[in-house]
């Protein structure tokens, strides 16, 4: 895989992180950027990581080790053996940020490059690194090991996965539709005639919406008639 190396790009001048031995990194740390998926560059991205990290908390810089674009480009921000401060633990650990909100209020997915590339950054670093110990039983959430929603419950599921297998996920692929949860032929061709997506979960979320205040609005209708009926009959 590729790794982009902005090693030093975000880092303060004149400031630096305290040092370790690498054979002391014993987990790995994933995050959320909390920053809404949008058409900013990774460079811009990271640009607003660095302004909070850096000028808002008077941080050394921008704090993770590696950085995982929406489009699935991979960085390294810092170097191994800098400490930076990530989880409130900081010294055991690599920290690996995805640009996305993964939460509440905005609810972001981690994109299919995105993950492409987190399994692919996690096996490199837990299978080709024997100066330090980290492995796929290693991986962590950050709300795993600090009071925080980090990465959101959009991306925990995919990082508890990779630890639970060890690594033996195949996110590259987009999920098989099973026996009995095919789309009917019929809502096919009403959602070709409509112009929907049916891949677009917000698109198909507002169309049965719509389509369920439309059942409860016939139904408040007939029972109206109903009532209307039943008086007519009662004044005869």
């Amino acid at each position: 895989m590729i790794i982009n190396d902005r090693i030093g790009t975000y880092l303060a001048t004149g400031r630096s992180w305290n040092t370790r031995n690498v054979n002391t990194i014993k987990k790995f740390s994933i995050h959320h950027d909390a920053i809404p998926q949008d058409n900013r560059t990774a460079d811009q991205v990271m640009s607003s990581i660095f302004r909070i990290h850096h000028e808002k908390n008077g941080w050394p810089g921008m704090s993770y080790h590696y950085y995982v674009h929406s489009d699935g480009t991979v960085y390294q921000v810092n170097k191994h053996e800098w400490i930076t401060w990530i989880d409130g633990i900081n010294l055991d650990a690599i920290g690996i940020v995805l640009n996305g909100y993964f939460h509440s209020p905005h609810n972001n997915s981690p994109t299919p490059p995105q993950l492409k590339s987190l399994k692919e950054l996690l096996d490199k670093l837990c299978t080709q690194h024997p100066e330090f110990p980290a492995s796929q039983k290693d991986v962590m959430a950050h709300r795993e090991r600090g009071q925080t929603a980090c990465p959101g419950d959009k991306a925990y599921p995919y990082i508890k996965e990779y630890r639970d297998k060890l690594g033996d996920v195949n996110w590259a692929s987009p999920p098989q539709p099973q026996p009995g949860n095919q789309v009917p032929e019929y809502l096919k061709t009403m959602l070709q005639e409509q112009q929907l997506d049916i891949n677009n979960e917000s698109q198909m979320r507002a169309f049965f919406q719509k389509a369920i205040d439309f059942a409860d609005i016939k139904k408040d209708r007939d029972n109206l008639a109903t009532k209307n009926a039943n008086a007519l009959r009662a004044l005869n």
